[in-house]
């Protein structure tokens, strides 16, 4: 690389990583995002700002190529008020209940809009606590006689405060305009086993491409990817490949179904799935994968998924 272009994008995108890795108090983070949201041309700004320091590459935002270029698009110009609810971890629900049924749900114990409300008296020994406009904001109880109320409260009642709202970390817009609430719902006993999650990226309505997450939140975790005929696709991104030959899942053709079903409104969504033993679980939908900065090894595969993408007309209706 030339010297000069080495130092330049040492200056513009190493330094700033650098100094964001400095503030680490999440509020210095979150209050410097506020204050370069306060309009849509700052909004842009910090769009364009955000996927330059995760990236370190520069792109036409009104000219997108790329699957990740295409998903800093979509967070400003696709502002479908629909996508608000189906981020809600509790709104959702009723979107998958209308969709499929809520046998494919956890079961919902309460919400909560004050920590203070929780009876933990009358939940069941195991149960989860979730913010629901939030990403790993959650308070896992797999035995009540252990769990610290007073420090859960004092997490549950941090997350529920503005500057918490993932929109703040990576201008996710789908996640800005949630009412926040305490979501209460049972624990599944088969996540202790850290079962495959299926992630099914979902481009107009046409579920194209299938993430298969195998040892999930474990250092051993892996990410596959396939096609929807169950070909593994020859790319990685944040997490390495499995050697391993993985067979056709036997509910491969639910799988596909259900999220063709749930992203028909959307021009892109990841629709996240559990395998339990005998059935299917429900996860979340995924309106900006990997906020749209991970990058593709071989990186040609960003251009490839992105040319599934056909962006719609621009639905901007909160400026």
């Amino acid at each position: 690389m030339n010297p000069i272009r080495f130092l330049y994008n040492k200056l513009r995108y190493d330094l700033p990583i650098w100094l964001d890795n400095k503030m680490s108090f999440p509020w210095i983070r979150v209050y410097k995002h506020l204050y370069f949201t306060s309009s849509f041309k700052a909004q842009k700004e910090a769009v364009i700002r955000l996927y330059e320091i995760a990236t370190g590459h520069s792109f036409n935002i009104d000219d997108p190529q790329t699957f990740n270029e295409k998903i800093q698009w979509l967070k400003l110009y696709w502002r479908n008020p629909l996508i608000t609810q189906c981020a809600d971890k509790y709104l959702v629900r009723d979107y998958i209940a209308q969709h499929l049924d809520e046998s494919f749900l956890p079961k919902l114990l309460g919400a909560y809009d004050n920590p203070r409300e929780i009876d933990f008296d009358s939940l069941p020994n195991k149960f989860v606590l979730k913010v629901n406009w939030g990403s790993g904001q959650n308070v896992i109880c797999k035995d009540k006689s252990k769990l610290d109320i007073p420090t859960a409260i004092k997490k549950l009642k941090t997350w529920l405060t503005r500057p918490h709202n993932h929109y703040y970390y990576s201008m996710e817009w789908g996640y800005k305009n949630i009412p926040p609430k305490i979501v209460c719902e049972e624990y599944l006993d088969f996540l202790d086993a850290a079962p495959r999650v299926y992630k099914v990226l979902c481009f107009n309505g046409e579920p194209k491409v299938i993430q298969l997450v195998m040892d999930d939140k474990t250092p051993s975790e892996t990410i596959n990817y396939y096609d929807s005929q169950w070909n593994l696709l020859p790319f990685k991104q944040n997490y390495p490949t499995n050697s391993a030959e993985i067979p056709r899942p036997k509910q491969l053709d639910q799988i596909l179904d259900i999220a063709k079903k749930l992203s028909q409104p959307f021009p892109f969504v990841r629709v996240d799935l559990y395998e339990a033993p005998t059935r299917i679980y429900f996860s979340e939908l995924t309106f900006y994968s990997d906020a749209g900065t991970a990058l593709f090894d071989p990186p040609e595969w960003d251009k490839i998924l992105g040319d599934y993408l056909q962006l719609p007309e621009p639905f901007n209706a909160d400026k």
